[in-house]
């Protein structure tokens, strides 16, 4: 009986470089068992966000699909070419991968890929692979792209919208819900950490999928590096001076580059302290459903916090007239 392996994420865990591995070495994976999916968007074809697209446009009229972009068609013609290429590659084990599986899908919506499965691949095995990482990180992260995508909110008020994220920020229900439909027993769960980029986390990978006697480069594979936080803090900003400037992307990456090395923490001790709480809850509770030897997302290391936020010499002012001379 064959597997198909369908990577719902989390986001901001190095799903870019996996999804980039994959794709380039399509051929490779199939001539060592395992089929990455081609979808009709060319524009997405390093992954399956169209998949995620089509299912919500079917059955949701108000879901957000913007990552979708151009060129995703209807639910019956994406996921029909999805299983005329696995019928077209009986002897293969399957690989879908897409972070909107998790942060985009309701208990509805998976019990329909639930369903779809049963009636189109009713002799294979369905497993989930997850990967989580730690609060703190994650909301950093997702707060670095959207810096990158132009936002001008500071980091203050995204972390005050977090509650409208919940399902984003809530590693248990994503658990629970993909568990009620696929069992928990078929649930892969391993933790992505930010140390992994330069030593294995596409191997890591790609090991959870039964292939682990590809070799890989994975400084080829680093995508989507985190701004620095010195930009993190005073990023939006930037965005706000530039945000009709054909250029403010390159201006955002050549300040976070010349601060790279400024040390300091976008995240204040007081915002640290709620994360921590709700982390160390999280944890435990998904110890209790996968055993402790399963889970091994991290908490929240006081000893390496030095300040309570990230403060800079110079006020703000003065940064923002140095950051005009600079880039205008």
């Amino acid at each position: 009986m064959k597997t198909l392996y369908l990577h719902i994420g989390t986001e901001k865990t190095a799903t870019t470089s996996i999804q980039m591995f994959c794709k380039k070495n399509r051929a490779l994976l199939l001539d060592n068992g395992l089929l990455y999916p081609s979808v009709l968007s060319e524009e997405h074809n390093n992954a399956h966000f169209s998949l995620v697209a089509s299912l919500l446009r079917k059955f949701d009229n108000n879901a957000r699909i913007e990552f979708a972009g151009k060129g995703v068609l209807d639910f019956e013609s994406e996921w029909g070419y999805l299983i005329k290429q696995i019928n077209e590659n009986p002897e293969n084990d399957i690989l879908i991968s897409a972070e909107h599986f998790s942060s985009r899908l309701s208990q509805e919506h998976i019990s329909k890929i639930c369903a779809f499965f049963r009636e189109n691949l009713a002799t294979h095995n369905i497993k989930i692979v997850i990967n989580f990482r730690a609060y703190n990180e994650l909301l950093v992260s997702a707060y670095s792209t959207m810096l990158k995508s132009g936002g001008r909110k500071s980091f203050g008020d995204y972390f005050q919208a977090i509650p409208n994220k919940k399902y984003y920020f809530d590693y248990v229900a994503i658990i629970k819900n993909w568990s009620e439909f696929f069992g928990i027993e078929n649930l892969i769960v391993d933790t992505f950490d930010s140390e992994y980029k330069s030593d294995g986390v596409v191997s890591r990978f790609l090991s959870s999928v039964g292939q682990k006697s590809i070799d890989v480069v994975e400084a080829d594979y680093i995508f989507n590096e985190s701004l620095s936080p010195m930009t993190l803090v005073y990023g939006y900003k930037l965005n706000e001076k530039f945000h009709n400037n054909p250029n403010r992307k390159k201006i955002l990456k050549k300040f976070s580059d010349n601060t790279i090395g400024v040390e300091g923490d976008v995240l204040s001790v007081e915002q640290l302290s709620i994360i921590d709480i709700c982390c160390r809850n999280d944890i435990q509770e998904l110890k209790e459903l996968f055993g402790k030897d399963r889970i091994r997302i991290k908490s929240i290391k006081w000893n390496n916090i030095k300040n309570s936020t990230c403060v800079f010499d110079g006020s703000e002012e003065y940064l923002l007239k140095v950051i005009a001379g600079l880039y205008s």
